[in-house]
């Protein structure tokens, strides 16, 4: 049964991905990323635009989410849905939920927004890699982010292929996005705020490790 749900929000290379894919290791969690579960041509659409990289309309946002939790709950095999950098705006807040209530009416909802210094977000944006190889994106756009290999940081550790830069990294992209997240932060906080679910800010400025153990005690004592 689907017992809880956790967006997980903040700006580009807060750690969002990192953080969902270290949680999700335990049994009973699975990720939720929008854009694995919307249709290819309307990915298309938006991933040459700087101004709507990934900007998914609302019809296809509540369809994709209905269909998705629908689905867990029929498998049966979730307890815990992490919400990777969703929901995106407002709408979206008010979109889930209202899927929620109709499917899984007693999953409790948390809201985290991960939070980091600029300079930070810069540099890792700038320096973390994806792998074309291992993630076969299908808009040639992997997000996943790649471990470096110890013998040339320039490849996989997994596949020893050559790393590249996220295309959303790319210094123009990268700001047009944050600029973008900062106008729509607001927006998502007073719409889980509205719905009586208070956002938790988390600095992730330092280790994921440290990131993933603070998660895990405002979890405590429901997932443990």
């Amino acid at each position: 049964m689907l017992a809880r749900a956790i967006a997980i929000i903040g700006p580009p290379a807060a750690g969002k991905t990192s953080l969902t894919m270290r949680l999700a290791e335990l049994p009973g969690r699975r990720v939720f990323r929008l854009r694995e579960h919307v249709p290819h041509a309307i990915l298309a659409a938006t991933a040459t635009d700087a101004q709507r990289l990934g900007w998914i309309d609302d019809f296809t946002v509540i369809t994709s989410v209905h269909e998705y939790v629908e689905t867990a709950i029929r498998q049966g095999e979730i307890h815990t849905l992490l919400l990777d950098n969703f929901p995106g705006t407002g709408t979206q807040v008010s979109l889930f939920l209202s899927v929620l209530r109709q499917l899984a009416p007693s999953c409790t909802v948390s809201a985290v927004e991960l939070m980091a210094d600029p300079m930070v977000l810069r540099r890792r944006a700038s320096s973390r890699r994806v792998c074309h190889y291992c993630e076969r994106d299908p808009l040639c756009d992997p997000r996943l982010p790649a471990e470096a290999s110890s013998a040339d940081p320039d490849r996989c550790a997994r596949c020893d292929h050559l790393l590249d830069m996220r295309r959303g990294d790319e210094p123009a992209v990268y700001k047009t996005r944050m600029q973008r997240y900062q106008q729509v932060a607001e927006g998502i906080r007073h719409a889980f705020a509205g719905a009586g679910i208070a956002v938790t800010q988390l600095n992730s400025s330092h280790s994921l490790n440290s990131a993933a153990l603070e998660l895990t005690a405002l979890l405590t004592p429901k997932e443990q």
